[in-house]
């Protein structure tokens, strides 16, 4: 069922994979934990977060949405689009404490970090448990 896609026609609760996951970037935490940004092509010389077993652990798509900063420079070419997945358990169910990454999948600014291609899993089904 696995087969690789274009990250541009990602869905909510899509379940992916990705070899370019491996090298990320923890930005600077004051208050709210940030996703670790990754699709490097080598590790980042500040705030490196390598981790050699992303690329064969599953992620669950959270959400998809348009990001950036349009104030720096004034203009949409400082804006992306970006998906943020958080990672499941080894046996693919959902763990709310798993790492949750951040990458660019368009835009024209830093175009050497934005991930095209995925490989897509498969998709995860919300249910619903009666309270006692």
């Amino acid at each position: 069922m696995s087969k690789l896609v274009e990250t541009s026609s990602l869905k909510f609760l899509d379940v992916i994979t990705s070899d370019r996951f491996v090298f990320g970037r923890k930005e600077f935490e004051i208050y709210d934990p940030k996703p670790i940004n990754v699709g490097y092509a080598s590790p980042w010389p500040h705030h490196e977060s390598t981790d050699e077993t992303r690329s064969n652990s599953r992620y669950l798509v959270l959400s998809l949405k348009t990001a950036g900063n349009t104030e720096a420079h004034g203009g949409p070419d400082d804006t992306w689009r970006e998906v943020i997945a958080q990672r499941l358990n080894d046996d693919d169910t959902y763990n709310h404490k798993g790492e949750v990454i951040c990458f660019r999948i368009e835009g024209r600014f830093g175009d050497e970090d934005v991930i095209t291609h995925v490989t897509l899993v498969g998709r995860m089904q919300l249910t619903m448990a009666p309270t006692s």
